[in-house]
């Protein structure tokens, strides 16, 4: 059947298929899987089609174009609140000297997982913002004290982590 637009080919898919039962519609799912695993055909015209739709539609990157959305949806916080933590730790990470800029990722916002154990927070339990590496590893400096004692050597990073840890409660929060 030829379709005059997409629309109208749209339309009659939903209408179609809003009449099928999840069984009914379990079943056509297991079929196309099926079909594209055994089918190397398939999975050649397929993949030809998702080279041939990426290269009509080039991903754009728009700098900060959800970055308020994100902060506000999975951290409580506004970009401005973001910056003003940001400012308060000299535009650097809380841990380390890098600042923002000097890695192809942003910063990221450190919670405590105590009070939020979801990757959403509260923002209530906002502790500042570290470098990807040091978010990474106070991760795990928080797994190995619930674990054992940890004993850090003098002017290291882990006794840095752990006075960083330790100072923070849910009274000082930014």
């Amino acid at each position: 059947m030829a379709w005059k637009d997409k629309e109208t080919r749209n339309a009659y898919a939903r209408a179609r298929n809003a009449n099928k039962t999840e069984e009914q519609k379990q079943k056509r799912r297991e079929y196309e899987r099926a079909r594209y695993k055994n089918n190397p055909d398939v999975r050649q015209k397929q993949r030809a089609a998702s080279l041939a739709w990426l290269a009509r539609n080039p991903p754009q990157y728009v700098a900060d174009s959800l970055r308020g959305y994100w902060l506000k949806s999975r951290y409580q916080i506004t970009v401005e609140e973001y910056t003003a933590i940001l400012i308060k730790q000299n535009g650097h990470c809380a841990l380390c000297p890098t600042m923002q800029g000097e890695t192809k990722r942003r910063m990221c916002v450190d919670h405590d997982h105590s009070c939020c154990p979801d990757v959403k927070s509260c923002g209530k339990c906002i502790r500042g913002i570290l470098c990807g590496n040091c978010n990474r590893r106070v991760g795990f400096l928080e797994e190995m004290q619930r674990e054992a004692t940890v004993t850090p050597q003098a002017g290291s990073w882990t006794e840095a982590a752990i006075n960083y840890l330790a100072s923070y409660t849910l009274s000082n929060v930014y």
